[in-house]
């Protein structure tokens, strides 16, 4: 009796790839641009214990922008993450530190915290905002402005409730890219050169910082605040206003809150100095508040006509 052979069927190989290799993975990118979209915090927090990929590109997000509780746990715990996880300081765009009055009043108790927080900051070398938030009648001792010491990220926005204008100069110095500043409290007297913020085009301060300026800035938009502490006298407030004319070609916006309650310029007397130093300015917003708390706005726009 004769045996006869099966035939033996070839199986190309482009039909087994599929069967025993594994799927193509997804792309990185794609993942980074599904999760881009998602807004949600509490979304994110939850696509980052999915998976490896989605937790990196989730903490990435959750990251880039960090504005911390004003207490005193919140900084420090903040900081102890980052130094913990070098990676996730990576995607620290911008950050908000709340100091609370623990920090304000009594910074020398509260020495390891700071120093954390310091080298925290070094860690943040694509930082580009940084708004140091603080209480509105305190500020901390100008000694302690060494926190910032260590600071390497070239910002773009500044925003300082916490540090006396003294106590930043060095490290304004450091910020060639700053558009945006912001600082809380009275000028007594430094001295702003033209090295310092040549790029500036936003500027919120008091009355008594536009003296300071040596040189012009490219200043867009100014906020000034007025009130009883830079000066009592006409003068002090004439030639703070006068000051303004080292900006006047580019100056187009101008917001005055004016809070003095003793002999002040009146209204017609600063749009007047103002025609003159702000030849190109296109809005003027000017709130006069009263011993009443009453305040009075007036705009201008189109050169103050």
């Amino acid at each position: 009796m004769y045996s006869v052979a099966k035939p033996r069927i070839a199986i190309p190989a482009t039909f087994m790839g599929p069967i025993n290799t594994p799927r193509p993975a997804i792309p990185s990118e794609l993942y980074r641009n599904i999760i881009e979209w998602v807004a949600d915090t509490q979304d994110l927090c939850n696509l980052s214990l999915t998976s490896r990929i989605c937790c990196t590109e989730a903490q990435r997000i959750l990251y880039r922008v960090v504005d911390l509780a004003q207490n005193t746990r919140a900084p420090v715990l903040w900081a102890s993450t980052i130094l913990e996880h070098p990676r996730r300081a990576e995607a620290v765009r911008a950050l908000t530190l709340r100091f609370d009055l623990s920090f304000l009043i009594v910074p020398d108790m509260m020495l390891s915290p700071l120093e954390l927080i310091s080298r925290a900051l070094r860690t943040l070398r694509k930082l580009e905002k940084l708004v140091l938030v603080g209480h509105p009648k305190v500020m901390m001792h100008p000694i302690h402005s060494w926190i910032l010491d260590g600071c390497t990220a070239h910002l773009n926005v500044f925003h300082n409730f916490v540090f006396p204008a003294s106590s930043i100069i060095p490290f304004l110095s450091r910020q060639p890219n700053l558009r945006q500043w912001t600082q809380m409290g009275v000028f007594h007297g430094e001295i702003i050169r033209d090295t310092l913020m040549p790029q500036l085009t936003e500027l919120d301060v008091h009355a008594s910082a536009l003296p300071c300026f040596t040189t012009p800035r490219p200043l867009v938009r100014v906020r000034l605040k007025i009130d009883d502490h830079g000066g009592r006298e006409k003068t002090w407030e004439r030639k703070a206003i006068q000051s303004l004319a080292l900006f006047g070609s580019t100056l187009s916006t101008l917001i005055i809150e004016h809070s003095s309650i003793s002999n002040h310029l009146a209204p017609v007397e600063v749009f007047g100095v103002l025609i003159e130093a702000t030849p190109n300015l296109k809005t003027l917003v000017y709130t006069l508040m009263s011993n009443l708390d009453e305040v009075s706005s007036k705009q201008r726009a189109h050169n103050l006509v």
